[in-house]
């Protein structure tokens, strides 16, 4: 069966632009901030917009699996998810590209 190459994604962090003083007394001591949501990128993409249409100016230093899925942006998760399901239809519709006579057919 030939298999299409999946797409990787990478995922950008979008941080909460306010923080209330009890947030910031709280999560700051720790010494992280957690993001606000996650945001798939095309790892090939040259574009700085996610999947959803989402504008960013960071990096992005984590795949797309490595990202907590409750955080993730459910746009760019459901985007996602119609494409993988695209690629599998596409890989099932294809046969093999040569077949083998089955021995019981020829009896």
């Amino acid at each position: 069966m030939a298999r299409f190459p999946a797409v990787e994604y990478l995922a950008v962090a979008q941080m909460p632009h306010r923080w209330s003083r009890r947030i910031q007394a709280t999560v700051l001591r720790r010494g992280y901030r957690l993001p606000r949501a996650w945001h798939a990128v095309p790892a090939h993409g040259s574009a700085p917009a996610a999947l959803c249409g989402f504008h960013y100016t960071r990096e992005p230093h984590r795949t797309w699996m490595q990202t907590m899925i409750p955080r993730r942006c459910s746009k760019c998760q459901h985007l996602i998810d119609e494409a993988e399901a695209r690629a599998e239809a596409r890989a099932a519709s294809t046969g093999p590209l040569w077949a083998i006579p089955s021995l019981d057919a020829e009896t």
